[in-house]
């Protein structure tokens, strides 16, 4: 009976050792996700731009330098609403947005604070009196489109505009764009 029993042990034994290789041979062979670390991807870019505009208070320019990071957007941003210069209300904002690249195409859009300040008008779209106008604090919107035919060039589209209690403008404009752009 001692016997029969150490039989039956030494079976189970055996077979718990079986199935343990089986698993430990089924583990080595797989692909296991549990502590696998990921690389994110980190893509910078960064350029430079600017270019003639069109604003609610005439011919103006406006010029960006920009870093993108993993399609978040900062930008340092400054707008002129003419081309000369002492006579022009201009603003000078920093801007947070969001990016997305589709094929050669790149859009972005964002918002920030601004200091605002020069000549303003009395009325919206440059008519009336104009006055120098108090340095205030402004809340610029900007958006853009544009086409990267390669890696350090671009040709845009841009939309702006500043909500203040002083001078509130907007408008549209070209720029071209230079720097380390999206990959295509």
């Amino acid at each position: 009976m001692v016997d029969q029993a150490s039989k039956n042990i030494n079976a189970r034994l055996q077979l718990l050792i079986l199935l343990w290789l089986v698993l430990l041979l089924f583990v080595s062979f797989s692909k296991s996700y549990g502590q696998e670390v990921k690389t994110k991807n980190s893509d910078i870019s960064y350029w430079i731009y600017g270019g003639p505009s069109v604003t609610t208070l005439g011919i103006g320019l406006q010029a960006e330098l920009a870093v993108d990071y993993n399609n978040h957007l900062f930008l340092i941003s400054t707008t002129r609403t003419d081309l000369d210069f002492g006579d022009e209300t201009w603003d000078v904002a920093l801007i947070y947005g969001q990016s997305m690249n589709y094929r050669s195409f790149y859009l972005s859009a964002g918002t920030g604070v601004a200091v605002i300040g020069g000549e303003g008008y009395s009325d919206l779209f440059g008519r009336g009196t104009k006055t120098s106008i108090e340095t205030t604090i402004g809340f610029p919107l900007r958006g853009q489109i544009s086409w990267q035919p390669v890696r350090f060039l671009g040709l845009g589209i841009n939309s702006f505009f500043n909500v203040n209690t002083e001078q509130p403008f907007g408008g549209i404009g070209v720029s071209v764009k230079v720097g380390k752009l999206h990959k295509l």
